[in-house]
């Protein structure tokens, strides 16, 4: 685990990343993404490696705090013991008189995600797709809903550029994917963030898991419940489920990717965004220190080279 962030990577790792058996060339986001949606428009069928940036929830109180998920889960890192974060956690998780955590200001995650890279266009068939299919389901099952397909999406309310990027309903320059059928399981790091915005270092995910909401399986869309019940709404649901796999819809965020990667032909590009926007805590007004979250993706991006040489193309099935 990389605990010191906050030193300076010297010149010697920063020239490691740029070497490989493919040339490597920075470019800027919008080239970057206007290489990549040239290459599919050709049928390339581009692969690429993205990591995302954003503030992670975790509790802080006594009200929903997790003592003995926590303490499991510390079991696992007692030699971590002079580690920043583990102190806290556990003398919060031992006194029960002490009302509320300290020592961690807040929390970020990066999840770095391998996808089949999606123009607008692919995206729009795979959700007109899907979207007909889900309104068939819906209509044998008797649940009519005005909705042609996906409650409470906002596909419709894109608005496309000239030059790539895309704008989402808030304004935000953002990038549909069609999460479906990826090969490798999106992986993610959590980070811990003092208040002035300096990334103090990584927490293990398990720690964060027992600190956090328990998961809960999915609930059917409003107004299923209200025509389904019993074996009816468990047959939808599974049928949905199934449905699901093939198109899983997720907006990102241009300002909170952190770095893209991708080959075509032959030539090995990479953007890091040195401008990234992304707060300590859901609409928090402190903002981590961009230079940490450079070194964070110099850190990352060997990761993401080596899995996109390790890719097959003719096992991704989308």
């Amino acid at each position: 685990m990389k605990t010191q962030l906050n030193e300076t990577i010297d010149l010697m790792k920063r020239m490691n990343l740029l070497e490989g058996t493919t040339p490597r060339q920075q470019v800027t986001r919008d080239e970057i993404i206007d290489i990549l949606n040239k290459q599919d428009e050709n049928g390339g069928g581009t692969y690429a490696s993205f990591i995302y940036v954003k503030p992670q929830s975790f509790y802080t109180t006594r009200k929903n705090w997790r003592k003995d998920d926590v303490s499991k889960a510390l079991a696992n890192y007692t030699e971590m013991d002079n580690e920043h974060w583990y102190p806290h956690v556990k003398k919060f998780n031992d006194d029960e008189n002490i009302k509320k955590l300290s020592g961690i200001d807040g929390i970020i995650v990066t999840t770095r995600y391998n996808v089949h890279w999606t123009t607008p266009e692919s995206y729009k068939k795979a959700y007109s797709d899907y979207s007909e299919k889900l309104h068939n389901l819906r209509m044998r099952n008797g649940i009519g809903m005005e909705s042609n397909g996906m409650l409470g999406d906002n596909h419709n309310q894109r608005q496309e550029s000239d030059y790539g990027p895309q704008a989402n309903q808030t304004g935000k320059l953002s990038k549909d994917f069609n999460l479906a059928g990826m090969t490798t399981k999106p992986k993610s790091t959590c980070y811990v963030v003092d208040s002035e915005g300096h990334v103090k270092g990584g927490i293990p995910d398990d720690v964060i898991k027992a600190m956090n909401k328990p998961y809960s399986a999915p609930a059917p869309e409003r107004g299923v419940s209200d025509v389904l019940s019993g074996e009816a709404l468990e047959a939808y649901m599974k049928a949905k489920a199934e449905l699901d796999k093939t198109f899983s819809p997720r907006n990102f965020l241009f300002d909170r990717i952190l770095s893209i990667v991708a080959t075509v032909n032959g030539t090995s590009y990479y953007y890091i965004n040195d401008a990234i926007k992304s707060e300590i805590k859901a609409k928090s007004d402190i903002m981590v220190n961009p230079q940490d979250m450079q070194k964070i993706a110099i850190e990352q991006l060997s990761d993401s080279f080596k899995e996109i040489a390790d890719y097959d193309p003719n096992i991704y099935k989308n």
